[in-house]
């Protein structure tokens, strides 16, 4: 199918796009050009690309509100901004993907592989990321305080620019064994831990970081799986 027919056939009320390979297309433009009758804005409730090809298409300015991404190839693939409030990207590739100023709230990712996806800026309130893959992703200016759950994320160099109050976040058991909880307070530590960085150490996946606040912090390419929260 090519984005013609796509578009032909969404504008007549299509919801159900389960598995269509489309690539390098930017759906805005495209609609304005082929002058389709309904605002690509605004997509039907609940439109799925379940197992669906997308490969660095362009879906900036849309609302995808409540829309089905389960196990689709989203590599490269645009969404800044865009409406994304309870969508569902299970399982779904969005490598080097763009989500920055996205409204994700509700949001589930699960097992889903966002490496090197940026996501800065991004609302992220009631975020599902429970075992994705967020190796090298950008999650500055984001806030992690929102019941976002991040157990089992992969969280290798994930960028951190922004790291507001996390004391409530659900981020334990990322992808490794959990730190017992030290004597130390946690401005002792927030202050330990931004002089080993300026130091050079990148490494902080064994340290305690419970009730630590970084806001307004650039820590690139720190790397902190399991250091975040504790179980014990």
């Amino acid at each position: 199918m090519d984005v013609k027919e796509f578009l032909k056939q969404w504008d007549s009320g299509k919801k159900d796009f389960d598995g269509i390979y489309l690539r390098e297309v930017d759906l805005f433009e495209e609609a304005i050009q082929l002058n389709v009758s309904r605002p690509i804005l605004h997509w039907a409730t609940g439109i799925s690309f379940r197992n669906a090809k997308l490969l660095g298409v362009n879906f900036s300015r849309s609302d995808l509100s409540n829309a089905d991404f389960e196990n689709a190839n989203l590599k490269g693939s645009i969404f800044a901004p865009c409406r994304l409030q309870g969508a569902i990207f299970s399982n779904a590739n969005l490598s080097q993907a763009c989500l920055s100023q996205s409204i994700l709230n509700g949001a589930s990712f699960i097992g889903a592989n966002l490496e090197g996806a940026n996501l800065e800026s991004c609302q992220l309130e009631n975020v599902d990321f429970y075992g994705t893959n967020l190796k090298n992703a950008n999650l500055r200016d984001t806030n992690l305080n929102k019941a976002v759950n991040l157990q089992y994320a992969i969280l290798d160099n994930t960028i951190f620019g922004c790291l507001h109050d996390i004391r409530r976040s659900d981020i334990y058991h990322a992808k490794s064994k959990t730190i017992k909880q030290g004597n130390s307070s946690p401005k002792d530590r927030a202050k330990r831990l931004l002089r080993e960085y300026q130091g050079g150490k990148r490494d902080f996946s064994k340290s305690n970081l419970i009730g630590v606040s970084l806001i307004d912090v650039n820590l690139e390419n720190i790397i902190l799986n399991s250091a975040l929260r504790s179980l014990g």
